[in-house]
């Protein structure tokens, strides 16, 4: 029964996710080939969580995060709340990151803030952006292991240009 359990496990992790494209909240955004929407959360009507990760559990790294909040939040205090949180998390150590500056995530003005730690062992780098569109506060992190940094991109910028508010 063992054996049997293991190989379904093993043939079931093989499976390549399809592609799926979400829309709440008149936010858009598709999950790649390979990629999962793997938790979502309402924060009853105020907001709205998800998160995305590559597929396979031993041979992956890569996940986004993508929230919103009906109002107005101080973007500079999302991002560095956000480092802190990941400081307080046991998986987590060594966790630094960069002074807090202006970018672009699909064209759109944000604040970003560059991190990097490590994750069981494994070092691992974020980059978290913050911004104010059509009514509500985004916040959105990336992060992998850099060793799974070529394998990671693809899937990172197909997610980012697919990123839409109407």
């Amino acid at each position: 029964m063992k054996k049997l359990l293991l190989l379904l496990l093993f043939i079931f992790s093989c499976v390549e996710t399809p592609e799926l494209i979400f829309e709440k909240d008149g936010v858009s955004i598709t999950s790649p080939r390979g990629w999962e929407i793997t938790e979502q959360e309402n924060y009853d009507d105020l907001g709205y969580y998800l998160a995305i990760e590559k597929d396979g559990f031993f041979s992956s790294s890569g996940i986004m995060l993508v929230m919103w909040f009906e109002n107005r939040l101080d973007r500079t205090e999302l991002l560095s709340n956000y480092v802190d949180e990941l400081s307080n998390q046991w998986m987590f150590s060594d966790i630094s990151s960069s002074n807090i500056t202006s970018t672009n995530f699909n064209k759109i003005n944000t604040l970003s803030l560059e991190y990097n730690g490590t994750v069981f062992g494994l070092e691992h780098e974020g980059v978290s952006h913050s911004f104010y569109h059509k009514g509500k506060t985004f916040f959105i992190a990336k992060q992998g292991a850099i060793e799974d940094r070529i394998e990671n991109e693809i899937g990172f910028e197909l997610i980012e240009k697919s990123f839409k508010v109407n």
